[in-house]
């Protein structure tokens, strides 16, 4: 049995169980853009396509108004379409119902194709080569990320890398890497010219690992560039420790472009990748009780002082 002034001053510590929280910590991932160029492969193909970009990050504090839904979106990757400039990546979201407010990461780019700049998002896509004749003959800029936006959410995303095209011969053509979370996509660039590798991830600094519902390595990882010729593609970055293939590498002439990885946000490569889904995660303090209800696809599980929320699909949570 509690006294009132027990349970006042459990209250003011935060310590009291049958409260419901006042505010949630979230991270949140859009879904990462696909690659743009050509999934033909052999000697007929006649391009090299920018890497896709990673999702947008936005990490942050939502208030909490107890019994009423946050709805949690969490954005599909970019499905690579061949000939074309990568689709984007879709928007990630909480949206709290009874503030009409939503906190949003943005898609991933995808990126460019045979003359064309990959536009803005999360993360911009990669440029691609642009062709000899045209008018940028030396391969179009990648595209920017998402910098000015509500929450303070500048600098979701990092800028793509740009193509190059280094002749008239069809062969000589490679794309940008796609920008990540973390940093830029790289250039296309010689000597002995390359593909750009996309730009790194970001990690929730603070969140729990061990024995967690947590990817412990990066989100958001940019896809990288595809190459006209064999063995001139990119990298998607972050090609170390547990975050190994899990962004899409561009393609070549004999290797088509790999798709970035699910619920992580990775873009995908330049020449036949898609990008990989987003995610959404909040987390509060285990003094406060447990939500009233959930749905969707998610993980839940209560560690290190923590109640930890992972969603791989949409769906919502009632504290």
């Amino acid at each position: 049995m509690w006294t009132l002034s027990q349970a006042q001053a459990a209250i003011q510590a935060g310590n009291w169980t049958n409260l419901p929280p006042t505010t949630v910590e979230f991270f949140i991932v859009g879904g990462g853009g696909a690659g743009g160029g050509s999934s033909v492969s052999g000697p007929t193909l006649t391009t090299a396509g920018g890497g896709g970009g990673g999702g947008g990050v936005l990490i942050g504090t939502a208030t909490v108004v107890p019994n009423t839904p946050m709805v949690i979106t969490v954005g599909a990757g970019g499905t690579f379409t061949s000939l074309s400039s990568g689709p984007n990546g879709a928007n990630s979201s909480i949206y709290s119902v009874a503030q009409g407010t939503a906190y949003t990461a943005f898609g991933g780019q995808g990126g460019g194709y045979l003359g064309t700049m990959s536009p803005d998002g999360g993360c911009g896509g990669g440029g691609s080569p642009g062709t000899y004749n045209s008018a940028r003959p030396g391969g179009w800029p990648g595209g920017n990320g998402y910098q000015n936006g509500p929450f303070n959410d500048a600098g979701q995303g990092f800028a793509g890398g740009a193509g190059l095209v280094t002749g008239s011969a069809s062969t000589q053509m490679w794309g940008g890497g796609g920008g990540g979370a973390g940093s830029r996509g790289k250039a296309a660039s010689p000597p002995s010219p390359r593909a750009g590798k996309g730009g790194a991830g970001i990690t929730w600094v603070g969140a729990p690992s061990s024995n967690s519902i947590y990817y412990d390595g990066q989100y958001g990882i940019g896809g990288g560039g595809g190459g006209r010729v064999y063995g001139s593609e990119g990298k998607g970055a972050g090609y170390t420790g547990s975050d190994i293939n899990k962004a899409g590498g561009g393609g070549h002439a004999d290797n088509p472009g790999k798709s970035g990885a699910v619920n992580l946000g990775m873009g995908g490569g330049g020449n036949g990748g898609s990008g990989g889904s987003g995610a959404v995660m909040i987390r509060y303090r285990d003094t406060f009780r447990p939500p009233v209800s959930t749905s969707g696809t998610l993980t839940s599980v209560v560690e290190y002082g923590w109640r930890n929320f992972r969603w791989t699909a949409s769906g919502d949570i009632i504290f």
